[in-house]
């Protein structure tokens, strides 16, 4: 499960946890303001806590999410770059872009390694579904030399296509982050138009 599902979910919950009190709310009201006033204070500040711990959480895990996206994106950009350019036709260009290929691989792998958990589930299942092909390319390549170069076609054509839907699925995080937080902003508005109908309430 996504960490937007699990903190979606959470808040869900808490807002059915809402309801009950606020159910019991009404029952204490009959029993008396100052009871119920107080019995709101509290319930108030729990919540505040709730969304204010829910907001600095997201905010820092998306805030690493964010940078580890960022960082995948460029190096992904890079690699993709390398093995899209034109196929070498010398020796000498061959061996230039050998090396330049292995080492975008190299930082690919790297950030990959370095961020490993951060994007998400869904992000970091096509991420391992992509590093065995990944690995298969760089052991070719490092082991092929300047007459081998057609056979690394096939492979570079598949690493495209990967490097495609990866590109997707980033962005679609970038948008699911968003999400996050236009519904914490909603949550906090929402428990401002309660605030006041209960101060109205026991004015």
């Amino acid at each position: 499960m996504s960490l937007q599902n699990e903190m979606m979910e959470i808040g869900k919950e808490r807002l059915t946890q809402m309801k009950v009190f606020l159910e019991d709310l009404q029952v204490q009201m009959a029993l008396g303001k100052a009871e119920a006033r107080d019995a709101f204070e509290r319930e108030r500040k729990n919540v505040n806590e709730y969304v204010n711990d829910l907001k600095t959480e997201a905010k820092k895990t998306e805030k690493n999410g964010k940078d580890y996206r960022q960082i995948l994106k460029d190096k992904l950009f890079v690699f993709n770059t390398q093995i899209s350019k034109e196929a070498p036709a010398t020796k000498r260009s061959y061996d230039q872009w050998k090396k330049n290929t292995l080492q975008s691989v190299y930082e690919l792998e790297l950030a990959m390694k370095e961020g490993y958990g951060t994007g998400g589930y869904s992000l970091q299942a096509k991420l391992d579904a992509f590093k065995p092909k990944l690995d298969a390319f760089r052991i070719q390549l490092a082991l092929g030399d300047f007459e081998a170069l057609e056979e690394l076609q096939k492979p570079m054509e598949d690493l495209l296509s990967r490097l495609d839907e990866m590109a997707e699925k980033l962005n679609k995080q970038e948008k699911a982050s968003e999400k996050i937080d236009t519904f914490a902003e909603e949550m906090n508005h929402s428990f401002d138009h309660m605030k006041k109908a209960f101060g109205e309430l026991f004015s």
